[in-house]
């Protein structure tokens, strides 16, 4: 008959492949941190512990709390919520938070957690020219010469706008395009 030890052993061994034994330590982490939260707010009469949590943040925090359950980890969520001060209940659903984020919720974009759908914005946000790039094409058209289809008059509105109205040069660039 095997010894105690050796029980032992082959059951921390069977907990850490299967994964209990994280999960026990991760909930062992939550439960020490809950533990000390609350006897530091005991301990002091100045905490406040009805502040308001802005709503951004209460939404970043339910984007989190919907990857994380995504992604079946229940025990970094064990540890998050709490730490987080939220709600068992996520206080909105799904399509609010689609809704606010401008994101589609049909049935392709709900079989993945909304921060890759902002993810994926975020690529094609990135592929959009810049404002500055922006401002150099809208340079480059002002000082390109005009070509032969363009009317004389969008070339002489196009080179005005390079110019403050305020300037008292107005009626002579006027001038030299009409001249």
């Amino acid at each position: 008959m095997a010894s105690t030890s050796e029980l032992k052993d082959a059951l921390v061994e069977s907990m850490t492949y299967s994964g209990a034994m994280a999960r026990i330590r991760a909930r062992v982490r939550a439960e020490i941190a809950h533990a000390l939260d609350v006897g530091d707010a005991s301990h002091d009469v100045h905490s406040d512990t009805t502040t308001k949590v802005p709503f951004e943040t209460t939404f970043i925090h339910e984007l989190v709390r919907e990857y994380l359950r995504f992604h079946n980890l229940r025990d970094t969520a064990g540890v998050f919520v709490p730490e987080a001060g939220m709600a068992d209940a996520p206080p909105f659903d799904r399509a609010f938070m689609a809704r606010r984020l401008g994101v589609p919720d049909d049935a392709e974009s709900q079989a993945v957690p909304l921060l890759y759908a902002l993810v994926e914005r975020s690529k094609a946000w990135a592929s959009m020219p810049t404002q500055q790039q922006q401002q150099q094409q809208q340079q480059a058209a002002i000082q390109a010469p005009p070509s032969p289809e363009q009317p004389v008059a969008a070339v002489a509105r196009r080179r005005t706008t390079r110019y403050d109205d305020s300037d008292d040069d107005s009626d002579s660039i006027a001038d030299e395009v009409d001249g």
